[in-house]
């Protein structure tokens, strides 16, 4: 049977790795679930490498239409040395020979991490605001790009307003709910809710998260069906029914074998991506600590089940509880990428 191949660009900033994964199990995954151990001398393996100059381009907005990247909001700094909203909009190819930067039309609203989503061949991106206009009703909270215009007629525009507006002004983040709406969570207030927006219409809807779901700021989610939001949280696997508003949980200590937790980092992963149905897989960076295997790229493929089971662990408020995630370890890869010292996240192309 042909396996269906994604295609993921992991980045640090100014280093990417092109990275095909089956959403299927190969066989070299299944063999290597036995031993789990990094060979010396491992070499790169389908993977493409492009390296930017670190001035031109340092942003973790990225958002892919084909095989181009656009960066949005690159991040600048003040003579404080804080970082500062900014609207500039760049496009490159990491498949390339040789990648160029290419400057695109600017967005309306100066924006610093901003949720971005295509749909479409249209860029929209939420939230970013700064702190002290998130709340400005004459900033608007989103705008899109249409990408399928020429050139010379792309131009950033408006959103219409949603009936609420969320704090959305540190990393929040869209996730692609169905055929015609985007689900927009996260921000500063993660426990406040997400905007269920519709592309179609323009129209919007609010949930309330009770219990609160996730403390402070989230950096990679992925959807599927059932209405269930995934999220990585240090060491742990989140999966929550928004219309149950029902949270389930799974502990992934003994899911990255080379993976130092006790020195989590963000900039080291685990970064989550969906590949099909209720099928998974995380990168991560293999110990920074360890000289033999840092710039490992580590692969590992797993299946997410709910379970109708209190877990023993409980996140949420006084009285709540949490359901069980079983997770499943299907697969494991390994690649090395001389160029990646830092994992800041995975686009899809």
């Amino acid at each position: 049977m042909a396996q269906n191949i994604k295609k993921f660009c992991l980045y640090d900033g100014h280093v990417f790795a092109v990275i095909p994964v089956a959403d299927e199990v190969t066989p070299e995954e299944s063999h290597n679930l036995s031993t789990q151990v990094l060979p010396d001398g491992i070499r790169d393996k389908n993977i493409i490498i492009a390296a930017l100059a670190s001035e031109c381009l340092n942003t973790d907005a990225l958002v892919s239409v084909g095989s181009m990247i656009y960066s949005v909001g690159r991040i600048v700094y003040n003579e404080q040395m804080e970082t500062e909203p900014n609207n500039e909009v760049t496009k490159f190819d990491p498949t390339q020979p040789e990648v160029q930067l290419e400057s695109c039309c600017n967005m309306i609203q100066p924006r610093k991490s901003p949720a971005l989503i295509s749909f479409g061949g249209i860029i929209y991106a939420f939230g970013g605001l700064a702190t002290d206009i998130e709340n400005c009703m004459e900033c608007p909270w989103a705008e899109f790009l249409d990408t399928n215009k020429p050139i010379k007629e792309q131009k950033w525009k408006a959103l219409k307003e949603p009936v609420l507006r969320l704090s959305l002004s540190l990393q929040p983040c869209a996730i692609r709910y169905d055929a015609e709406n985007i689900l927009i969570m996260g921000g500063t207030k993660f426990g406040e809710g997400a905007i269920l927006y519709n592309v179609a219409n323009e129209s919007s809807k609010v949930y309330n998260f009770s219990p609160m779901p996730w403390y402070g700021k989230v950096d990679h989610v992925a959807i599927f069906g059932e209405k269930t939001v995934y999220c990585i949280s240090h060491d742990y696997l989140f999966a929550y029914e928004l219309d149950k508003q029902i949270r389930y949980i799974a502990d992934m200590n003994s899911m990255i074998p080379h993976f130092d937790h006790r020195f989590w980092t963000s900039s080291l992963g685990p970064v989550l991506v969906h590949l099909k149905d209720n099928l998974f897989n995380i990168f991560a960076l293999a110990s920074a600590f360890d000289p033999e295997r840092t710039r490992i790229v580590e692969c590992i493929k797993f299946r997410a089940t709910k379970v109708n089971k209190n877990s023993i662990k409980n996140w949420g408020s006084p009285g709540s509880s949490d359901r069980v995630l079983h997770l499943d370890l299907l697969g494991y890869q390994y690649y090395r990428c001389d160029l990646l010292w830092n994992l800041w996240g995975a686009v899809p192309m």
